[in-house]
C-alpha cells in the first residue's frame, strides 16, 4: 500500500512540476566573423520558443538576414542544423554556436531540422523575380576586372554527383530559356 501511495505521490509531483514549469531563458555566445554572437534563448518544453541577438560585431548589412530570416528558421526548425546564409557564413556559424551554446546550458537537445517547419519558414521568389547572381551579373558586365567563368559538364570531372548537379542546371536553364521563349512569342 505505501508503494503505491509512494508512486501516486511521484506522479502527482511530476504531473504538477511539469504543468507549472515555466519556459527558460538562456544565455549562449558563439563566435561570428567579426567577435563574439551573444543570445539569449526561450526554450519551452524542449522547444526554441524566442531568441533574442544581445550582442554582435558583425556587418549590419551582411549580417541582417543571419539576425532576421535565418533566426526565424533555427525557431520554426527547433534546430541549428540548416543550411547558413550565404555571404554571411561565418555570422551564420557564429548563431548557430551560440544558440547550441544556450540549448546545453539550459539542458536542451536541439532535434535535426523538420522539413515541414522550414518549408513554412523559407519564402519561395514570386515566379517574375530575378536571382542576385543574375542582377548583378548584368550590373557588373563593363567592368573589365570582373569576369564570369560558366563551366558545364565536360568541365567537371571529379565527381560523378557533382556532375549530375551540374547537368542538371544545365537541364533546368535550358528548360527555362524555352519558356520565356514561349511566353515572348505569344505575346
Amino acid at each position: 500500500m505505501k508503494f503505491t501511495q509512494s508512486i501516486f505521490a511521484a506522479a502527482f509531483a511530476f504531473a504538477a512540476a511539469a504543468a507549472f514549469a515555466a519556459p527558460v531563458t538562456t544565455q549562449g555566445v558563439g563566435v561570428g566573423k567579426h567577435g563574439d554572437i551573444q543570445v539569449a534563448v526561450t526554450f519551452d518544453n524542449g522547444k526554441i520558443q524566442k531568441i533574442d541577438i544581445l550582442k554582435n560585431a558583425e556587418n549590419p548589412v551582411l549580417a541582417k538576414k543571419v539576425f532576421t530570416d535565418l533566426k526565424d528558421q533555427i525557431v520554426a526548425a527547433n534546430s541549428v542544423q540548416l543550411d547558413g546564409i550565404s555571404g554571411a557564413t561565418f555570422t551564420s556559424k557564429g548563431l548557430f554556436a551560440a544558440v547550441e551554446d544556450a540549448a546545453k546550458k539550459a539542458g536542451v537537445t536541439l532535434g535535426q531540422a523538420d522539413k515541414k517547419a522550414l518549408k513554412a519558414a523559407v519564402k519561395d521568389l514570386p515566379k517574375d523575380a530575378q536571382s542576385g547572381l543574375e542582377v548583378a551579373l548584368r550590373v557588373l558586365h563593363n567592368i573589365d576586372e570582373i569576369s564570369v567563368i560558366r563551366f558545364t559538364s565536360e568541365d567537371v570531372v571529379r565527381h560523378p554527383l557533382v556532375q549530375r548537379i551540374v547537368n542538371a542546371y544545365e537541364e533546368y536553364e535550358n528548360r527555362h530559356s524555352r519558356d520565356k521563349k514561349q511566353t515572348q512569342n505569344k505575346h
